[in-house]
């Protein structure tokens, strides 16, 4: 029992220079040294319990707190926060689609990982102790610490620690490890919402020929105007962009959480209509309790008016739980990659003009008021450089992209035009890209959405007012505010 300590001593005093290398990097506070203390302490204890070798343990979890520590740094460069508890679930993708994701760690990284993981799977069976004491005090050392982090998370010193969000700040503040843990606890014990009463919504009576037959809602993956990525004036903007945001009711910029990825963040904000400051620690990944929302998305709320909704995604609907989550939301039908031919040569995802005319088809096939809400693929990384991975040529790839969301854009509005239904329009970008170099993590994360209104005889009711800035949750009180009575174009 002293040797496995003596060795923990020792991993514990390695991990904390580990923990130096961390971004972003502040000075630690005592209850984040005690913090990572604890957790480094209950993953040597694990690994001695299972390996019965205090050496083996040791090198194990520094082994696996280092790779985090990469992983968690490339995505702070990456996308402006550091490794979340929620990533874990990430898990289950990577290895379903690994070139969504492990073409963001550099080359060094991706080697590593590969080499040193089967490595420590072999020492792990090579030197697995078979004495039972051995693995004994590995499982009391174990049992111990997790009882100390147990009530030291009652006490008023932990108490205080990272009551709200706030990822930069506690990361400087506890260091990874303990922000990991901690948050992780926050969350599971974040209360529910008091599910909303579809009586008391319901019971108004609705003018009929006001309301919308037809209301779309465009999420456009990593979509940003390119005149807005590259220096002022250099780049002519988005042409069905700038001409949807002159007509539209209302447009301006979205403020979403992430860059460069979490889709499913401004998803949800639109979708559920929950903002950050009320999810709390459920911000990271929403769709993670969605299903105890259940009651506040717009597609369970407008079911209660009589509209058929569809969930358009042509992409694996097992991401982020969708193809469980979104029937349980209200959507009668999942329009996903079955519904689509195979993506064109040279395109790695359907293209957004095809699914452009997918969205018309659902429409022209459907009688009844419809809702649909759609996701796009094309934008999503990583893109074709033509085999050149300069900052410049991926941008241009990106932008050829870019030029096809506004196609559909543009078709659409046409369509619409045309058409003679009444309707509404929602059209916005989930996150900027990430381009290394031209699109990088600040402050400034907003992309652009507008929202058009047509009436029945397909004319654009004029805007009203200056533009207006919008939260993704906010863009939902939007849309659910003009799926009851469409703006009058006469006032």
């Amino acid at each position: 029992m002293i040797n496995d300590l003596l060795f923990l001593a020792v991993t514990l005093i390695i991990s904390f220079v580990i923990d130096h290398y961390s971004l972003p990097y502040g000075r630690r506070s005592g209850g984040g040294l005690i913090l990572h203390s604890g957790v480094i302490t209950a993953a040597y204890s694990l690994f001695l319990f299972l390996t019965g070798n205090p050496l083996l343990s040791s090198i194990i979890t520094l082994s696996l707190q280092s790779a985090l520590t990469a992983i968690s740094n490339t995505k702070y460069k990456m996308l402006g926060e550091p490794l979340i508890f929620s990533d874990f679930l990430v898990l289950v993708s990577v290895a379903r689609h690994p070139r969504f994701y492990l073409t963001a760690l550099s080359s060094l990284t991706c080697w590593l990982l590969a080499t040193v993981t089967p490595i420590l799977l072999l020492f792990f069976i090579i030197f697995n102790n078979r004495q039972f004491s051995a693995h004994l005090s590995g499982f009391l050392l174990f049992a111990l610490d997790c009882l100390f982090l147990y009530f030291a998370l009652k006490t008023p010193l932990f108490n205080q620690l990272a009551i709200e969000p706030s990822l930069e700040k506690d990361s400087k503040k506890l260091g990874m490890i303990a922000v990991l843990f901690l948050y992780w606890q926050r969350w599971r014990g974040s209360p529910d919402p008091t599910p909303l009463n579809f009586q008391e919504e319901c019971k108004e009576e609705l003018d009929l020929s006001r309301k919308p037959e037809i209301i779309l809602v465009i999420q456009c993956e990593s979509f940003m105007d390119p005149a807005h990525l590259v220096p002022e004036g250099t780049r002519a903007p988005l042409p069905a962009l700038q001409e949807a945001q002159k007509w539209a009711w209302k447009s301006g910029k979205l403020h979403v959480n992430g860059f460069g990825a979490y889709t499913m963040r401004t998803e949800y904000g639109v979708l559920f209509g929950r903002e950050e400051k009320d999810l709390g620690f459920r911000q990271f990944d929403p769709f993670m309790t969605a299903k105890k929302e259940i009651t506040y998305a717009l597609s369970a709320r407008l079911q209660h008016y009589g509209y058929q909704s569809f969930f358009v995604h042509p992409h694996d609907m097992r991401f982020y739980n969708r193809d469980d989550i979104m029937p349980s939301a209200g959507f009668s039908r999942l329009i996903g990659l079955d519904y689509f031919s195979s993506p064109k040569a040279g395109q790695r995802y359907v293209d957004d003009v095809t699914l452009g005319k997918k969205i018309i088809e659902i429409i022209e096939g459907n009688q009844h008021p419809t809702f649909i809400y759609t996701v796009t693929m094309e934008n999503h990384g990583p893109w074709d450089a033509d085999g050149k991975a300069t900052p410049e040529a991926l941008l241009l790839s990106y932008i050829r992209h870019a030029e096809n969301s506004d196609k559909m854009l543009g078709g659409l509005v046409s369509y619409f035009k045309k058409a003679k239904k009444r309707a509404v329009i929602a059209f916005f970008g989930d996150h900027r890209p990430s381009i290394p170099e031209i699109s990088v993590p600040t402050p400034e994360r907003y992309t652009p959405y507008v929202l058009l209104c047509f009436d029945e005889e397909g004319i654009i009711t004029p805007p009203q007012g200056q533009e207006e800035d919008l939260t993704p949750a906010g863009l939902h009180r939007l849309i659910f505010e003009y799926s009851q009575k469409l703006p009058d174009r006469k006032s």
